[in-house]
This record gives structure tokens, sequence and C-alpha cells, in this order.
């Protein structure tokens, strides 16, 4: 009789199968690589945010005008000023 296991086919079969194996854990690893990239560029983004904005308005927002030590009464002002 014929032995299954060095049949040509099987060779095949089970090169193939270990190519999706590899290729599934590669895109994985890719998502997860992606989804690690959105989370920090988003994470260091917000990390410059404007507390003024933030504790005033409910904003997440970036202002370059504004310091740490602003008022609410000074940022409503210059924030008026920018709008006109």
């Amino acid at each position: 009789g014929k032995l299954i296991l060095s049949s040509p086919s099987c060779v095949l079969v089970t090169m193939v199968f270990s190519a999706l194996i590899v290729d599934t854990s590669r895109i994985n690893m890719a998502r997860s690589m992606v989804s690690s990239a959105g989370d920090l560029a988003v994470n260091s983004a917000l990390a410059n945010y404007d507390t003024v904005l933030k504790d005033v308005y409910g904003l997440f927002a970036m202002s370059q005008a504004l310091k740490e030590d602003t008022s609410p009464e000074q940022a409503s002002a210059i924030l008026n000023a920018e709008i006109r």
C-alpha cells in the first residue's frame, strides 16, 4: 500500500496550512500594533489639552494662546475675541 504521510498532496496541504497560520498571526500582530499606535497618538494629543477649556466649557482642546494660570474670565475673553 501507499504511505499517506509521504504523498505530495499531504506535504502540500501541510505547507498551505502552515502558511495560513503564519499569515493569520502576522495580520493579528499588525492589527494590534496599529491599535496601539492609535492609542498612543490619542494619548499624546490629549496630554497637552487645555485645562481651562475643559473646566469652563467641557471641551477637550489645545490652545496655544492660553496658559495654565489663565482665569476663566480671561479664557472667555480670549475665546470671544478669536471667534469674532
